[in-house]
């Protein structure tokens, strides 16, 4: 094989590689990348939601009918928005074992237990079950408890 031969098989190599990129790549991005941030993204939602409608209800000083209605909101949205991740990211078993997401499961409960704070946001922060979700879902999505609550 000359010189010659050996450079245009190198270029053509070269050239398959950089197709198979730039084919590729968007749809590695689109279908598998996007949907790990994405559910990233989602947990730091939830970790602000928990915060900022800690003291929601009719005893907390800063209660509103109209705050614990966007809390019930944004917690059912936020359940919807775990659930749809499952079904995006496939084939989710192998990131999982990757631990590049959550646990299936884990990601289930999570979600669960959003609606039920959906459900009783307007009880108040003290209330059991209040409690018993919050701690759930700080528990699945693995959420440091820093701020005590």
């Amino acid at each position: 094989m000359s010189a010659a031969q050996a450079a245009l098989y190198v270029a053509l190599i070269a050239g398959v590689f950089s197709l198979l990129g730039v084919v590729l790549g968007p749809l590695v991005k689109s279908r598998w990348i996007e949907p790990i941030q994405e559910q990233k993204k989602t947990v730091g939602r939830v970790t602000h939601a928990l915060t900022y409608y800690r003291n929601v209800g009719p005893e907390a000083p800063t209660s509103s009918a109209s705050r614990a209605a966007e809390a019930r909101k944004t917690y059912r949205d936020l359940s919807a928005e775990l659930r749809s991740n499952l079904e995006v990211l496939s084939p989710y078993g192998v990131f999982s074992l990757l631990r590049l997401v959550l646990p299936k499961e884990q990601l289930r409960r999570a979600a669960a237990n959003l609606t039920v704070l959906a459900s009783t946001a307007q009880k108040g922060p003290q209330a059991e079950d209040v409690l018993r979700a919050r701690y759930e879902v700080k528990k699945n999505l693995k959420i440091l408890d820093q701020s005590g609550a």
